[in-house]
């Protein structure tokens, strides 16, 4: 049998999906600082890559940043710090490094890089400046520690590993510099703050995950009040916490008003949070008041937030797009980019849609809506023509599903039904169910199964998430074989999700979620080549969750940390006759 040619690297050839945003509409929220002196509040809007400029009412004054790794460029920022000369310091997360900026956006210079050393970030996601001896203080996330420089840029000192002991952190997520050079981490992975001395030397702890007072989940961040009061970004509690310098627990601000406040900053008697699931700022006064809050969604047309997955229309021409933070699906014209868009505004209730796939039968559009546990099939023009499924674990029923596929030929649909570690088969009106697998990590066995796909012989798919392979199976659930174990190899990943067989080369292509990365493999389950690479450019991904093929072999991938869709295909194409899926010594 003809194999593909394997040295025919793939290439950029579009992307969709806009990124910086109008001024005062956000996506997700998750740095702020204030200046009191030029009563300025600054905000970084992490998935827009952008920070933004307000005055203390809200009114936006300006806007800068945007995605990439060049100098002023940010890629996914989580916070930023005001310097006692008025100078802005970054978090550029995913850049791996501080971007230092002037009042008015102007690049100034930019420190650090990718390692674990000393000087070194890897994710640094929140920064701090001493009043006192002048210092920046970064938590350097990924590195599970604290960093000390000095304020030209050179390293310091240090202190932390990763572990749950004092002195330890798990994911480290914000932190807050005392008058009198004490240090509170948000230890968000240890649901606690740890305080320090200056040198880190441990002086307390506080805290433990729960939901009562004094308890947290996932404390993303630290805020200090004149008297004394310490304010706790209690995130996933959906709230702030206020200790006394004591810890001890003195009242709830925000509960019922916060949906996952990341980061808060404290301007005289008024409390400024990220409010970023709500996509906006909220202003407190420190009794928990609600004095006002400002902030808008950006939903425009191509303005991707999270997208899950992709599928291309039988022709080609379209791709359609699961743009699961605004709950739709968008519909894009590869040859005018025009856009049509499926969801609340036009009376279509999705919740986190996932899953997409497209019938060749009919063109009929399959959705996974996830978050509904239930699928939705539409028509070329988006009208509903069937559902099913609810919550449950019965046969029929969902927890979390998250890809479909559809074989043509038998007239059956496969859904991966994740939180029920198992896939469920289903004639194309949601009838003649059933389903195999179960927990575990045996063959046969899933921990999380996530992607699905179908290849021209029928057989199946399955991307087994957290056990990092991938499975085969016979149209009726048969087990074939398995590929792929944890690492950072050709052929190893790090939480595979999307899948998907391309008929033009006979190759599986696997979204390589942790890696940032594609794997192509061929019809034996070896690994063929590795394509793209974590990077904020064209032809580099973060965080993939989709991949689709099309009939004309491109590849279409739903970029979903970097919030695109991207198109690639081989540089020289191959056109191989069609190629049957084996599976023997797997």
């Amino acid at each position: 049998m003809e194999q593909p040619a394997t040295d025919c690297p793939y290439a950029f050839v579009a992307q969709w999906g806009l990124q910086s945003g109008p001024l005062g509409s956000f996506l997700y929220p998750t740095g702020i600082a204030v200046d009191t002196l030029t009563q300025r509040v600054y905000v970084v809007d992490s998935r827009s890559h952008q920070v933004q400029v307000f005055d203390l009412e809200g009114t936006g004054i300006a806007a800068w940043g945007g995605m990439g790794s060049g100098p002023g460029e940010l890629w996914d920022p989580a916070a930023l710090a005001l310097g006692p000369d008025g100078r802005v310091y970054v978090a550029d997360t995913w850049n791996d490094r501080i971007q230092v900026f002037s009042s008015d956006g102007s690049s100034l210079a930019s420190w650090g890089a990718s390692g674990p050393y000393a000087g070194q970030l890897n994710r640094p996601v929140d920064a701090a400046v001493s009043t006192g001896d002048e210092r920046l203080y970064i938590v350097d996330g990924d590195n599970e520690r604290i960093q000390v420089w000095d304020l030209a840029g050179h390293y310091v000192r240090s202190w932390g590993s990763k572990g749950s002991g004092n002195g330890q952190f798990r994911s480290p997520q914000g932190l807050a510099v005392g008058p009198d050079g004490c240090v509170y981490v948000a230890d968000a992975g240890n649901h606690r703050v740890q305080v320090f001395d200056a040198w880190g030397n441990l002086i307390d702890v506080w805290g433990s995950l729960g939901a009562g007072a004094q308890q947290l989940n996932w404390p993303s961040d630290v805020a200090l009040g004149a008297s004394g009061d310490v304010f706790i970004a209690d995130m996933y509690n959906n709230r702030v916490q206020v200790l006394n310098a004591q810890g001890q627990y003195l009242r709830t601000v925000g509960a019922g008003q916060l949906a996952r406040p990341a980061r808060l900053a404290l301007a005289g008697d008024q409390l400024y949070v990220a409010d970023a699931v709500n996509q906006r700022i909220a202003v407190f006064d420190l009794q928990g008041v609600l004095l006002r809050a400002w902030g808008r969604k950006d939903q425009r047309d191509g303005r991707f937030d999270g997208p899950q997955a992709v599928a291309t229309t039988v022709d080609g021409r379209c791709v359609y797009v699961a743009d699961a933070g605004n709950d739709r699906i968008e519909r894009i014209s590869v040859d005018t980019g025009a856009v049509h868009r499926w969801g609340p505004a036009e009376g279509l209730t999705l919740r986190q849609p996932g899953g997409l796939a497209v019938s060749v039968l009919d063109g009929a559009l399959y959705v996974v809506d996830t978050g509904n546990h239930r699928i939705v099939v539409l028509d070329a023009d988006g009208q509903v023509l069937r559902t099913w499924g609810e919550r449950g674990s019965a046969v029929g029923q969902f927890e979390m599903p998250q890809s479909i596929a559809v074989n043509p030929s038998l007239g059956r649909v496969y859904i991966t039904d994740s939180g029920n570690h198992r896939v469920q088969c289903f004639d194309l009106h949601g009838g003649d169910g059933w389903a195999w697998g179960a927990y575990g990590s045996d063959t046969g066995q899933f921990r999380s199964p996530y992607g699905v796909a179908v290849d021209t012989q029928g057989h199946v798919l399955v991307s087994d998430m957290e056990n990092h392979r991938v499975q085969w199976f016979e149209a009726d659930g048969g087990y074939l074989g398995q590929a792929g174990s944890l690492g950072l190899g050709c052929g190893e990943f790090n939480r595979p999700t999307g899948v998907a067989f391309n008929p033009q080369d006979g190759l599986w292509y696997v979204a390589d979620y942790g890696n940032h990365r594609l794997h192509a493999l061929d019809s034996t389950g070896q690994c063929v080549e590795v394509i793209a690479g974590r990077g904020p450019g064209q032809g580099q991904l973060l965080l993939p969750r989709g991949v689709a093929c099309a009939f004309d072999g491109r590849v279409y991938v739903a970029d979903t940390g970097n919030n695109l869709v991207q198109a690639l295909e081989r540089r020289w194409r191959v056109w191989l006759p069609a190629i049957e899926s084996q599976h023997e010594g797997i």
